[in-house]
This record gives C-alpha cells, structure tokens and sequence, in this order.
C-alpha cells in the first residue's frame, strides 16, 4: 500500500493512460477523477509505464483550444446550432379567487368590491385609448362573474391619480402633450370616466369614486377638484391618500391608497415610497390590511413588505424611454368573510401588443380626443 492507501498496482494499463493523455488530451486532474485516485498515484502511475508527460507551452496551448475558436469555425457552429426559440402564446390571464368557505358553504357569501386604476394619462400624445377600452371591457367580465358567485353588497372605484396627463408639471411635459392646456383633459376624462361607470353599472351599482391627487397635478391646477366636482356628489376627494374601509357595510379591512412618488426603472416601488409607506403607516392611528399605489405603471398583484402587502395599478400610457413596456390594466380588491383578494385585470394581449407598435399612435389620440370633446361639446356626457 502506498503512503495515499491506494493500491501500487495500477488501475489502467499503459495502453489506456496513454490513449487519454495524449489522444484525447486529458489531464491528470481529468485521469485521476476517471479512476477516483489522486493525480499524485496517476502521475507515478505514468512514471512506471514511462509514459512522457506534456510541458508546460504543450499543455497551456492544449488549454488554450478548448476555449478558442476561430471566426471560421464560430460561423460554421452557428449553422449548425439550433437557436432557442421562445413565443408564448397570448393569453388572457384572468382569473378570479373563491374563498374555499365559499365553495364548502356551497351558496353566496357577501362581499364588497373595490375597483382601483389610475395613471390613465389622458391628453398625453401616448395614452393608449384601445388597451384602456380593452381592460374596461375585460372588468366587466370579472365584475360579471364575481356577481355569479358573491353577494356584492357594496362597489367603489378608486381614482388613484394622474387620471389626466397635466400639463408644466415636469420639464419638458408641454411638448408631450397635444394642446398646451390641461384644462381640456378634465373634460375628456369626465367623458371618459363616464362611460367607464355606465358599463360597470351593468354589473355593480358603484357607490363611491374616490380621487386620489397624484403627481401631474400643480396645486393651482388640481385636476382632481375638478372631477370632484363634476361627479358630485357621489365623489370624495382625498387629497394624497386615502384609508378607506373596504369592507364596509359587512366588515373592517382597511386599506391606505396614495398615487406614490419616486423613480424605479427596475421594481414596482421606489426605494422613497417605501420609506414614505412606512412613515405613514407610524402616524397613523388606524391598522392598515394594505397598501395600493400607482404612479410606476407596474401592475402588482402583491408585494410583501414585512407583513404589509402593497398593490399597484398599471397604467395605460406608451413608455418612450425604457426599451420593455411597463404592463397596463387595473385592480380588483374582493372582500369577503374578513380576508381581501387582489384581482389583476389586464387588457386583451393582442390590442395591447398591436397599439403600442402603433406608428401613428400620436394621431389617433389626437382624432379619439377631439371625438370625447365633440361629444363633451353635446352635452351628452350629462344624460
């Protein structure tokens, strides 16, 4: 026995440990995990058989050709390499949560709905009029087969800011609208608004709209005061946040709407909301089930944060300085028998893909707001 406690004999004849040394060019280390020794027995194994070992020019440019290629021959490998394809297929991705009492109690339990969506942009020249219409139509489905299932007792819609696109309220903003004044944009989103309600009232009474102040607006243009005002008095203005009980009139689930505010390119919540999130949640005097948020146009079923989740709505607004587009589509909140469900509702993936490659995007927004003005014009949005 050897000092190692492997055998002295060796476990490859001289035919072999030749054959894989020099023919096929591998190393010791290689060897001696084929034959599970240590390179030190290979290494006296090929000192008995007097097989000569490479040096050490040899044995780095041997290295060197298991990694290199030349042009010519990264070419003529591409050829032959199948490339990995991945499309998946368009789906609706709708679907909506059962409470399992529901199931075994085989009969309607109460509920309420709370419908959120904001940052619908409405005015810039990248508001995107068919994926909107697209996930308002998607909404009914869900509101229609939630219907089926619970007793709605109660439906709000929360407008959780920058339903209009504003106008001076970042630099450079006025060159991205269609006309300089933002004024004009209340009255496209009151029709707007409007019809959104007259379909949703197919399949819940709406009792309350909820506007949030989000960041394109200026304090002497609060967009939002006017809407309040238009849609009174049905309408309640919350200034920047707003906790609500969504759960009333059956319960206590209380839930901390704020548009947000901060930059991320590469999350759904920016590093200042959080802070911002956590800040609010210590002043005040009420338990918070949950937090929802706008602004990033990242639609977010749940995040979270220690024990407090956070939702956030998409938007719908064509992103012009980030190379993947930010997802559109609103939120669901189902209450029911003391715990909530986050229903995200996005557009139908076809219109979606097909608008934002939509080369005369800028023109069709201008031709679908002077239509909603026209109409505005009429008077029909007060039927």
């Amino acid at each position: 026995m050897s000092e190692e406690g492997e055998e002295i004999k060796p476990k490859a004849t001289r035919d072999e440990l030749d054959h894989l040394y020099w023919d096929r060019g591998m190393t010791l280390d290689e060897i001696a995990r084929l034959y599970d020794v240590s390179e030190r027995t290979v290494r006296r194994w090929m000192d008995m058989y007097g097989i000569e070992r490479r040096g050490r020019s040899e044995a780095a440019k041997l290295a060197a050709s298991d990694y290199e290629m030349s042009l010519e021959e990264i070419i003529d490998s591409l050829d032959k390499i199948e490339p990995v394809r991945y499309d998946p297929a368009p789906v609706e991705n709708l679907s909506i949560p059962i409470p399992l009492k529901c199931l075994e109690k085989n009969r309607k339990l109460d509920a309420t709905v709370t419908i959120v969506m904001s940052d619908l942009h409405l005015g810039h020249e990248n508001h995107l009029p068919d994926t909107y219409w697209s996930t308002v139509s998607n909404l009914c489905r869900v509101l229609k087969g939630l219907s089926w299932l619970f007793n709605i007792r109660r439906a709000n819609l929360v407008l959780n800011g920058d339903i209009v696109s504003g106008i001076g309220v970042y630099r450079g903003q006025e060159f991205q609208n269609i006309v300089s004044r933002g004024h004009w944009q209340v009255f496209v989103a009151e029709v707007v608004i409007k019809k959104t309600l007259e379909m949703i009232r197919k399949h819940v009474e709406v009792h309350r709209i909820y506007l949030v102040k989000g960041t394109h607006e200026q304090q002497e243009n609060n967009y939002m005061l006017y809407l309040r005002k238009i849609f009174d008095p049905m309408a309640v203005y919350a200034s920047r946040s707003l906790v609500l009980n969504i759960a009333d009139p059956i319960g206590k689930y209380n839930v901390l709407f704020t548009h947000g505010r901060g930059r991320s390119s590469y999350y759904p919540v920016s590093y200042e909301q959080v802070r911002n999130i956590w800040k609010a949640l210590r002043q005040l005097d009420v338990p918070i089930e949950r937090v929802v948020l706008g602004h990033t146009h990242w639609l977010t079923q749940e995040i979270d944060f220690e024990g407090v989740l956070v939702s956030v709505t998409g938007g719908f607004q064509k992103w012009q300085l980030t190379v993947p587009q930010r997802p559109s589509g609103m939120l669901v909140i189902l209450y029911c028998d003391g715990e909530s469900a986050i229903i995200p509702v996005r557009p139908d993936p076809e219109i979606a893909k097909a608008e934002l490659k939509d080369p005369s995007l800028e023109y069709k927004c201008m031709r679908y707001y002077a239509e909603l003005l026209s109409e505005h014009m009429k008077g029909e949005p007060g039927n």
